[in-house]
């Protein structure tokens, strides 16, 4: 019962992922299109800036949800609690790597979709599933 719960909620997740991203693609082409008084409007950048005030925001929620789930102070200190089979602690310096990368692939995207149409960006954003599956299988041999 659990297992069918759990895929029913990633098949929503996953098509929820689906449907945000052509809408957020739709509204960046539309965006582009707009025409000013004296020049159309492609600010790229800017519509970076507004695309990572957006996944901070995630982060607030993120942050509000693990302070809301922090366990009782008593049960820190207890014995049971740590285990000598847990992965070693993350770095988390280590996200600035991605998040570089993130960002940069942000702006590249956003300058494209001023020059060509947006389901041709939305096929090579989707184009990254299919290289990260079969570098998986290369490197990972899964």
């Amino acid at each position: 019962m659990n297992s069918k719960r759990n895929q029913l909620l990633v098949t929503v997740f996953m098509g929820l992922c689906v449907l945000s991203g052509a809408t957020y693609n739709i509204m960046q082409k539309l965006q582009n299109m707009s025409m000013g008084e004296k020049k159309n409007f492609d600010h790229p950048y800017f519509q970076t800036f507004l695309a990572a005030i957006g996944e901070t925001c995630a982060f607030l929620f993120y942050f509000l949800k693990k302070r809301c789930e922090r366990p009782e102070p008593s049960t820190l200190l207890s014995e049971d609690t740590f285990s000598h089979d847990e992965p070693p602690p993350f770095k988390k310096k280590l996200l600035a790597i991605p998040a570089a990368l993130d960002m940069f692939e942000n702006v590249l995207t956003n300058i494209a979709m001023t020059m060509i149409a947006a389901s041709i960006v939305q096929m090579m954003r989707s184009s990254i599933f299919v290289y990260c599956a079969l570098l998986g299988l290369f490197y990972l041999k899964k």
